[in-house]
């Protein structure tokens, strides 16, 4: 059975929802997210999403980091209920 997954981008505020999948192949970019704490299994939350395009603010564990929405396009997440 395939886990019906989402954007991160695509979340709405105060959503939480498990990181599936990154979906992107520059590895600087990867080892960059998995030392701000994303990585498959983590549990996440859309704290804030700035208007204009602005980044996204999202919630790991004990704090909160901005995630630009191109970024957040390629992350892919499971919402929870």
């Amino acid at each position: 059975m395939q886990i019906a997954t989402i954007p991160l981008c695509e979340l709405e505020v105060g959503q939480t929802a498990c990181l599936v999948n990154i979906a992107y192949e520059e590895t600087i970019l990867l080892e960059y997210l998995v030392r701000l704490g994303f990585f498959p299994g983590t549990m996440l939350t859309v704290e804030e999403i700035a208007p204009y395009q602005g980044p996204l603010m999202i919630r790991l564990q004990d704090r909160t980091e901005a995630l630009g929405r191109e970024i957040a396009s390629h992350i892919f997440v499971e919402v929870q209920d």
